[in-house]
């Protein structure tokens, strides 16, 4: 609506003609998951500030964080367990974990098949 409370156009066919779909800035990241040391892992996003990937397990091999960087963990699907600190939890499908940067060492380690998101 206008000033005055009349509908303006909203010139849709303009607008669609002004955006190239082809422009992608940053680039796009791969869509699959590759091969990792532990399992698979999939970027989502990356840029100076901050990563997001999806990772999965799906046996016994732990994956190891070193201290110096704060992560963020939450599980997607299945049960992990988390190691660090003279601390252990286990976390399950929707819980979150925050690994402080302070933390010298956190050890992953897949109870069954997990995916989970990690931030850094």
């Amino acid at each position: 609506m206008d000033a005055s409370g009349k509908p303006r156009d909203l010139h849709i066919v303009q607008s669609l003609a002004s955006i190239d779909f082809n422009d992608f800035q940053p680039g796009l990241l791969p869509a699959e998951f590759v091969p990792d040391d532990n399992g698979q892992i999939r970027p989502l996003v990356s840029n100076d500030l901050f990563r997001v990937s999806v990772r999965k397990l799906d046996d016994a091999r732990s994956v190891r964080f070193s201290g110096g960087q704060m992560r963020i963990l939450g599980v997607v699907e299945g049960h992990l367990r988390l190691r660090g600190g003279n601390q252990e939890i286990d976390c399950f499908a929707g819980q979150f974990s925050l690994l402080p940067a302070n933390l010298r060492e956190a050890i992953v380690t897949p109870v069954t098949q997990v995916t989970f998101l990690e931030i850094s």
